[in-house]
């Protein structure tokens, strides 16, 4: 896809919410809760757990590939991964890995939306929950009823390596992959345009890294190098309880072959 302006960028986001609209309901109701923002930056797409945020390379990539990436993000934000990440952390807070928690939370996403025949899994990668879940595991507990939680808990059982690839000082977030990524990362820098206001990356810096589980199987994903806590426990506790409402409505409201029916499982 050629290199395009910041007029042509916000028309073409628009073109895939759109999209997602007409074939999936339920997740476009849910994208209207969320600012969506163009952000001059290297990497795909991120979510602070507010905002869904779209960098450079969401440009070059497909439409089916970007319409997996748009629904990816917003899914994030719907089943609150931010802040149940940092609920873990603060449980185990010595031995807390962010890097495998996002990938325990884009298997759940991944999950959803792979059925889907109008949308296209990455080119440059992610994580499928079969690669990281073996069968007998998932033999016991159908898929869709495992929560990022629970996956996070079994991944961290099998004491996987993790290692610093890239540093990425500008932008933030919870990601998509550059090549080779699944990902996500923390927290932004505030901005808050919901009409896809083009603006400059720059705020706690991200990192590519590459988790190695035990037999070799290896993941990439992004982190936030400065997690921090973004809501008060009250607070936390009513923004779970309004997006749970959300999620429920879009899940009744959703095509039966929707994207929403496959989210059972992942609640906090």
């Amino acid at each position: 896809m050629p290199n395009l302006n910041l007029d042509e960028k916000k028309l073409l986001l628009e073109d895939r919410l759109r999209y997602l609209a007409f074939k999936s309901p339920g997740i476009a109701a849910l994208a209207l809760w969320m600012p969506h923002n163009i952000v001059e930056s290297e990497g795909t797409a991120a979510t602070d757990g507010k905002k869904v945020m779209y960098f450079d390379g969401f440009f070059k990539m497909s439409g089916q590939e970007q319409l997996f990436v748009v629904a990816h993000e917003i899914l994030h934000v719907a089943l609150r991964h931010i802040p149940r990440s940092q609920k873990v952390r603060k449980r185990n807070l010595r031995e807390y890995n962010h890097a495998v928690m996002n990938i325990a939370q884009d298997a759940v996403i991944n999950l959803s939306l792979t059925p889907q025949t109008w949308m296209k899994f990455p080119s440059c990668g992610g994580v499928k929950m079969e690669e990281v879940i073996p069968r007998q595991e998932l033999e016991k507990k159908d898929k869709i009823q495992w929560t990022s939680e629970e996956i996070y808990a079994y991944l961290m059982k099998q004491k996987p390596k993790v290692e610093i690839i890239q540093i990425m000082m500008d932008g933030q977030g919870q990601g998509q992959p550059q090549p080779g990524k699944p990902g996500k990362s923390g927290k932004g820098n505030g901005q808050d345009d919901a009409k896809g206001e083009q603006v400059k990356g720059g705020g706690g810096g991200r990192a590519r890294v590459r988790v190695t589980f035990p037999g070799g199987k290896q993941v990439e994903t992004e982190i936030d190098l400065d997690m921090q806590d973004q809501e008060s426990e009250e607070n936390e506790s009513l923004q779970n309880g309004i997006w749970q409402r959300r999620v429920e409505r879009a899940q009744a409201g959703d095509r039966t072959d929707g994207i929403m029916r496959n989210l059972i499982g992942d609640r906090s």
